[in-house]
C-alpha cells in the first residue's frame, strides 16, 4: 500500500497590519473617523471628554455633572450656564463653517464634473 502524502501548506502572506506598523491602531482610526465627520472641534471635544472619563476621579466626575449638568451651586454666582452657553454657540458657528466649506468643496466639484462631461460629450459630436 502507498503511504498518503501529506498536504503542503501555502505561505502566509503579511497583512499590511501585520507589518509592526503601529498607526493603524483603533484609537487613530477612531480620531481620524471624528476628524472626517465633525472637524476639529470634534477631534478636540472627543478628546477632552476620553482625558475626563479616562483620568477623572469620581469626585471630579460627580462636581463636573453637578455644576455643569444639574447646575448647583454652592454659592447665588452661577457663572458656568453662561460659560456652557458661550461653548455651545463656539462650537455652532465651528460647525457650520465646516459643513458650509464641506458642501462649497463638493459643489466646485460637481461643476468640474459637469464640465468633463460636457468636453466628452462635445468630442463625440
Amino acid at each position: 500500500m502507498a503511504k498518503a502524502s501529506k498536504p503542503v501548506k501555502k505561505k502566509q502572506v503579511a497583512k499590511p497590519s501585520d507589518t509592526g506598523n503601529n498607526s493603524d491602531s483603533w484609537y487613530v482610526k477612531v480620531f481620524i473617523v471624528i476628524g472626517d465627520r465633525f472637524g476639529l472641534h470634534g477631534i478636540i471635544t472627543f478628546f477632552i471628554m476620553f482625558i475626563f472619563l479616562k483620568f477623572g476621579t469620581d469626585v471630579q466626575k460627580k462636581e463636573f455633572v453637578d455644576r455643569f449638568i444639574l447646575l448647583k451651586y454652592e454659592n447665588g454666582i452661577q457663572p458656568y450656564p453662561y460659560f456652557i452657553v458661550i461653548i455651545v454657540c463656539i462650537f455652532y458657528i465651528m460647525t457650520l463653517s465646516y459643513y458650509w466649506r464641506k458642501l462649497k468643496i463638493k459643489q466646485q466639484r460637481i461643476v468640474d464634473l459637469e464640465k468633463i462631461i460636457n468636453d466628452i460629450l462635445n468630442k463625440n459630436d
